[in-house]
C-alpha cells in the first residue's frame, strides 16, 4: 500500500500585521493551516521603501521570501532579525546600493541568498560596517 501526501497551498493578498500599511503587494503561501511559509512581495512602481518597514508585514514563520521591484537603497544592520526561520531570500531589481555588515544578522538558517540588480548603469552595492 502506497501512502500519498497532498500538500495544499493557498494564496491570499497581503494581510498585514501593521494596520494595513504594507508597501507594495504581497502573496502569502501557507504550508500548514495558519502558518505562512513563503511570501512574494513586489512593488508596482519601484517605490522607495525602508526594507525594515516592508519586513514588518512578513510573518516570522516565513522560510522563503522573494522581494522584487523595490527601491531599498540600504540594507541596514538587523533588518531581518525577526525572520529567524528564513532559509531562502531572493531580492530582484531592488536597487540595493549599501549592504551594512550585519544586515543579514539573525538569519541562522539562511542557505540561499540571491541579490540581482541588472539595470544598466546600476551602481551595485557596497559592504559597510558600523563605526
Amino acid at each position: 500500500m502506497k501512502l500519498v501526501y497532498i500538500i495544499i497551498v493557498s494564496f491570499i493578498s497581503c494581510t498585514c500585521t501593521n494596520s494595513g500599511n504594507c508597501p507594495g503587494r504581497c502573496k502569502y503561501h501557507y504550508g500548514e493551516p495558519g502558518k505562512v511559509t513563503s511570501c512574494e512581495c513586489y512593488s508596482t512602481d519601484k517605490m522607495y521603501v525602508k526594507i525594515s518597514e516592508l519586513l514588518q508585514c512578513i510573518p516570522n514563520t516565513v522560510i522563503q521570501l522573494e522581494l522584487s521591484e523595490y527601491n531599498f537603497g540600504t540594507i541596514s544592520n538587523g533588518s531581518f532579525q525577526h525572520l529567524p526561520k528564513l532559509g531562502i531570500l531572493n531580492m530582484t531589481e531592488c536597487n540595493i546600493t549599501v549592504l551594512e555588515r550585519n544586515g543579514f544578522n539573525g538569519l541562522k538558517d539562511l542557505y540561499q541568498l540571491v541579490i540581482s540588480d541588472v539595470h544598466k548603469n546600476s551602481p551595485g552595492f557596497v559592504l559597510s560596517e558600523p563605526r
